[in-house]
């Protein structure tokens, strides 16, 4: 398994970045706040290159000091979300401008187009692919018919939401917010059927289990919770990375969890029992999305190293790295049959790879 040196300081303080946007172009970081708690979001304005959540360093800069300069690869260009249609023929995608298009899988052409005032953070197709889940940092989710052309519904939330997720049959809207709630939403009317409270900092990421009875939840408290739907009971708490969880996927046997962190690893949980299974280290930046193949034979993790690595979870083993992209990856999604990946990236670009040769097959720009 390939290693890589990884930089760890989870005491570091919240740094206050002050830039003007220009893209390509490199920024001073200022002095650290002791005691700031910056409310932005995870990617709300790139431009800015805020602190994400209560408190900690900027995402994925743990071994940041004061004077040293990060790489500014893009604005609001940045595309934050992705996800493919259920029949595998489209991909959704969100940007930090707050852009959302549809794109046609095969062609790369535009299909339906919708805009936002704030940055959207996650995107996620139900079961039937007729709706489309918008989380915006405006505090609202809405649920998109690109068909129609029109919103069917808005949700609204009370802080950011930063994450969103169909239940396999597509009754319950799963969201994950910077209050440090996570919320199941019943779509057909538009209510909150419960509220899952157990995290102590922001929710970043939220799956379901496939077969609808748990719900997968990450947090900038850096655990994995483990929740019952049925009733909203908090059934495990998984600890072991040393950063804020970005990320989670559950496989398709249900039993088997990833999460990507901004400790730099992916991590591998049992379900049932809680347990780390294996960790698998190969970025030299925090892991901003993971995610498996419909099989659950291969898990994809995207960081903002710039690289995507394939892993084969059954044994942890890197079977290639993708290379490509000229800012942080900021999320990955398998196509429906395994084939195909698509990444976005903070440099304004989705690309689509097969994922037999590691080959980029096209390279489009929001």
């Amino acid at each position: 398994m390939k290693a890589a040196d990884i930089s760890r300081r989870p005491g570091v303080a919240c740094l206050t970045v002050i830039a003007v946007l220009v893209a390509l172009a490199c920024v001073d970081i200022a002095s650290p706040v002791a005691d700031a708690q910056i409310e932005s979001s995870a990617w709300a304005g790139m431009e800015e290159l805020l602190c994400m959540a209560p408190r900690g360093s900027l995402p994925g800069g743990e071994g940041l000091e004061v004077g040293q300069k990060m790489q500014r690869p893009t604005s609001k260009g940045a595309i934050l979300s992705l996800a493919f249609s259920p029949d595998g023929q489209a991909f959704a995608s969100g940007s930090a401008s707050g852009a959302v298009k549809l794109w046609n899988a095969s062609t790369g052409r535009v299909l339906e187009a919708l805009s936002r005032e704030e940055g959207v953070y996650s995107v996620a197709f139900s079961p039937d692919g007729l709706v489309v889940a918008l989380a915006s940092g405006d505090g609202t989710i809405i649920l998109w018919n690109p068909e129609s052309r029109k919103s069917n519904r808005t949700l609204l939330e009370s802080d950011i939401v930063n994450s969103v997720a169909f239940s396999p049959d597509g009754q319950i809207l799963a969201s994950g917010s910077a209050d440090n709630m996570i919320r199941l939403w019943n779509v057909g009317t538009g209510e909150v059927i419960r509220t899952l409270a157990g995290h102590t900092s922001w929710v970043y990421s939220v799956a379901f289990s496939p077969d609808g009875q748990t719900l997968v939840s990450g947090s900038a408290d850096a655990t994995i919770r483990l929740w019952r739907v049925e009733t909203g009971e908090e059934i495990q708490v998984l600890t072991g990375h040393e950063g804020w969880v970005y990320s989670v996927a559950v496989g398709s046997d249900g039993q088997t969890i990833a999460s990507g962190s901004s400790d730099g690893t992916t991590k591998l949980w049992d379900a049932t029992t809680g347990q780390e299974m294996m960790t698998l280290a190969g970025h030299s930046d925090a892991v901003i999305s993971v995610a498996f193949t419909p099989d659950g034979q291969t898990l994809a993790s995207g960081s903002l190293d710039g690289t995507i690595i394939l892993w084969e979870a059954g044994t942890g083993e890197e079977i290639r790295s993708l290379s490509g992209h000229s800012g942080w990856v900021l999320a990955v999604a398998f196509s429906p049959d395994g084939a195909k990946l698509i990444s976005s990236s903070a440099d304004g670009t989705v690309k689509i790879w097969q994922i037999s040769s590691g080959e980029a097959l096209k390279t489009l720009s929001d």
